[in-house]
């Protein structure tokens, strides 16, 4: 894998002092009967508390599952530095306030992470980055972006971008992803 490199964004969302963090979007029952109970879900947007374990989980767990990633061996391919780009990056769209995290709590009634949608803000203002010679997968995630112009087709100066969805393997089949993408 080729080096990467994160440019931050010129423009900087800023969440609005009204909606505090952590605000619980969405309560409800996953699909699956643990011990004939189906088990209660949060989702409440990422606490500090969280974010740590977010990016871990992000460049550990999603880089190896994601299919693009998986088929390019992003992760495997990886050096030390680029790892670090990847992990720099998550933090900061943490750091935008707008990603969520579902939540559930463990057999001891501690509240444990479930699954994650990392998502940041686009402007039309935002500087055009390249990613050529980023590696493949790299380039064909900008290559499927940049086929349509969402601001000019939508007649829009922002919008919500993805930056990662990923339910952790033990919680998968419990409709989490979907219930994250109905939050947000």
């Amino acid at each position: 894998c080729e080096s990467l490199q994160y440019q931050t964004k010129m423009t900087k969302w800023i969440r609005p002092a009204s909606v505090p963090v952590p605000t619980i979007w969405a309560t409800f029952q996953g699909r699956k009967e643990i011990n004939g109970a189906k088990r209660t879900y949060w989702i409440q947007d990422v606490t500090d508390e969280c974010k740590g374990d977010i990016v871990k989980y992000m460049v550990k767990q999603f880089v190896t599952d994601e299919p693009l990633s998986k088929y390019g061996k992003v992760y495997e391919s990886a050096n030390a530095g680029d790892l670090a780009v990847l992990e720099a990056m998550w933090n900061e769209v943490l750091n935008d306030n707008l990603a969520l995290v579902c939540l559930t709590k463990d057999e001891n009634g501690t509240p444990t992470i479930a699954a994650m949608n990392c998502t940041t803000i686009c402007s039309v203002h935002d500087e055009k980055v390249s990613y050529e010679g980023k590696g493949q997968v790299l380039e064909t995630l900008m290559w499927v972006k940049d086929q349509v112009d969402p601001f000019k087709t939508l007649n829009i100066q922002e919008y919500l971008d993805a930056m990662g969805l990923y339910v952790l393997p033990e919680y998968r089949g419990e409709g989490l992803g979907l219930e994250l993408l109905k939050a947000r």
